[in-house]
């Protein structure tokens, strides 16, 4: 696993600095949000049917919002960390949510409500994949209505200093009953807001949400409705010696390929299937002769369908779900409530195949495991995290601290049948979170994050390392090496502040290698600079800048130079290559 990047958001922004101090240093107010672990799986039924457990895991969705003079809403394109690329892409709104339309309609008639005579441009920046059964659309509902409030005066700065108290309050209650509408548009009206909640609550603990059965009509008064959150350690605080899940639990990405358009058409086959099978029963089994008597079989033809009848198992496994998280709560390490609570996740997924075929994936990753286990005592409990065939991601669940190489070595086995399989979550590496919905940055209320501030400069090196700091502090202390001082135009070698006899002009190289900082590694044309003679002529580039940059470097440390200026005389290319020579560039923000 060493070569694996962590996946929680300080170990992303710490291999990805360039992307995050690139989003905030263009971004007004930030907004962010943890994404949940789901403990049960998810079925096409409508979800109020079922109880949800989850907890929350330090990956995050980050909303940026500039206000714009003109009126509307848009989205710009949402950037996305790709476990299986290890880097971060770009994809549209519209990708995520055919329902964009309706989401845009649903913000501007809140703005209007609050008489807001402004638009507004959205931007995301999330790290999971997007569709993910980490639930993207709740924790995006959760963040942008919260921004909404804080936009419209209705939420207070200050409500972060007394977190607890705000959720016992009226505004905490209507962004929770708004934010589930808008999530019920994302989602095609079939949401239960326990994301949204989860999204908004303090605790890393889990958590299980009750709600009363509504329709999949939107209109329906969910400020009515009977919804109940509870954090289960609160639950049973009073008989717990823990709050630590003792188990190593994962969430494993196959990125077996699913269309959303058939997985439509699968759910109505299993429902037409099972529909038959009723007709089957009522006329080919309880003939007339039997009408009269009370024979248990006739419950499937008054069933409205006999599909539900085998999802309740998957509810009954829910609520034993949460009977065996509180005894580990209250038993700690103790083997026989760990069996059975990995006994029950292998339950789930027995149940769902009852309702339908599933893939061989989980059988395939038992398999593999247990050819490389080291003994009979360590073993896998594996549980898709939905059932209408959407097969990408499964939740895993084994004993602690004795399978963790068994099952990194089982990924690398079926590599070779699902090349783009990744361990995309593991409890005991990536850690918890307890994050609440937070402000991130407001620059406008002199509220900066750790990526830009009013008063901080941006230092960054040729090798991809950057912070953000005091310009006086940076100067005494990054005092080696090859400092670009862009803030007075001055360039300085290992302290020493350089001269026109060693540099010949330190205002056309401290342009010319910013450029090149920016395009490391990569050719840059001469026409991507400023008009020059430096920039005309490859000889006046190579004579007054390479040539003595690189005599002054080859007088320190360093193995070889890293400026190159090669091609034509008038088209001509310049590139840094990597080097052991840092060249840092000071800027202000």
């Amino acid at each position: 696993m060493s070569e694996r990047i962590q996946m929680n958001t300080k170990s992303l922004q710490k291999h990805f600095p360039d992307v995050y101090s690139d989003f905030f240093s263009k971004n007004d107010l930030v907004v962010s949000g943890c994404f949940n672990f789901p403990w049960n799986p998810r079925w096409w039924l409508h979800a109020s049917k079922y109880t949800p457990i989850k907890n929350k895991i330090p990956m995050k969705c980050y909303i940026w919002f500039k206000i714009k003079k003109e009126r509307g809403i848009s989205f710009k394109s949402i950037l996305f960390f790709d476990i299986t690329e290890k880097d971060f892409k770009t994809i549209s709104f519209l990708e995520i949510s055919k329902e964009e339309r309706k989401i845009i309609d649903f913000v501007q008639d809140l703005l209007d409500i609050n008489t807001c005579d402004f638009g507004i441009e959205i931007s995301i920046l999330t790290e999971t994949i997007i569709g993910h059964w980490f639930w993207f659309s709740w924790t995006f509902s959760a963040i942008l209505v919260t921004w909404i409030y804080l936009l419209i005066n209705k939420l207070k700065l200050d409500f972060l200093q007394n977190y607890k108290s705000f959720l016992n309050t009226k505004v905490f209650n209507d962004i929770k009953i708004i934010a589930w509408k808008l999530d019920s548009i994302f989602r095609y009206n079939n949401t239960l807001n326990h994301a949204v909640i989860w999204t908004l609550i303090d605790s890393k603990d889990p958590f299980f949400v009750l709600c009363e059965n509504f329709s999949f009509d939107l209109d329906s008064k969910l400020e009515s409705i009977f919804l109940k959150e509870t954090i289960i350690t609160e639950k049973f605080k009073n008989t717990l010696i823990t709050s630590d899940i003792s188990l190593d639990y994962w969430m494993i990405y196959s990125w077996i390929p699913t269309k959303p358009r058939q997985i439509e058409q699968f759910k109505r086959a299993d429902i037409n299937e099972y529909d038959e099978h009723k007709k089957f029963i009522e006329k080919e089994i309880l003939w007339e002769d039997v009408s009269n008597y009370n024979i248990y079989l006739k419950k499937f033809i008054w069933e409205e369908s006999v599909y539900n009848n085998f999802s309740d198992i998957i509810i009954f496994l829910n609520t034993k779900i949460i009977r065996l998280f509180k005894e580990l709560f209250e038993k700690g390490f103790n083997n026989e409530t760990i069996n059975a609570f990995i006994d029950c996740i292998n339950n789930h997924r027995y149940a769902i195949s009852i309702l339908e075929k599933q893939s061989s994936f989980a059988e395939n990753l038992i398999y593999f495991f247990r050819k490389n286990r080291l003994n009979d005592y360590e073993n896998i409990w594996v549980m898709p995290t939905s059932s209408g065939k959407l097969w990408w991601w499964y939740v895993v669940v084994m004993k602690p601290w004795i399978s963790r190489e068994t099952l990194v070595n089982t990924i690398k086995d079926m590599k070779n049948c699902y090349p783009n399989i990744e361990i995309e979550y593991a409890s005991y590496l990536d850690w918890e979170c307890s994050d609440w919905v937070k402000i991130e940055q407001y620059l406008s209320r002199w509220i900066f994050s750790s990526y830009i501030q009013k008063d901080k400069v941006l230092y960054k090196d040729n090798n991809w390392e950057s912070y953000i700091w005091d310009y006086e502090y940076i100067l005494k202390k990054e005092n080696k090496w090859l400092i670009l001082d862009t803030i007075s135009n001055k360039i300085y070698f290992k302290w020493e502040k350089l001269t026109s006899k060693e540099i010949s002009s330190q205002n056309a190289t401290i342009e010319i290698l910013e450029i090149l900082l920016e395009n490391i590694w990569k050719d840059v044309s001469n026409k991507e600079f400023s008009a020059s003679s430096y920039s005309k002529n490859r000889n006046e580039m190579f004579s007054k800048i390479s040539v003595p940059l690189n005599k002054l470097l080859s007088c320190s440390e360093a193995k070889e130079s890293s400026f190159k200026c090669s091609w034509w005389i008038t088209d001509f290319y310049v590139r840094l290559d990597k080097s052991d020579i840092n060249i840092w560039i000071i800027r202000r923000i």
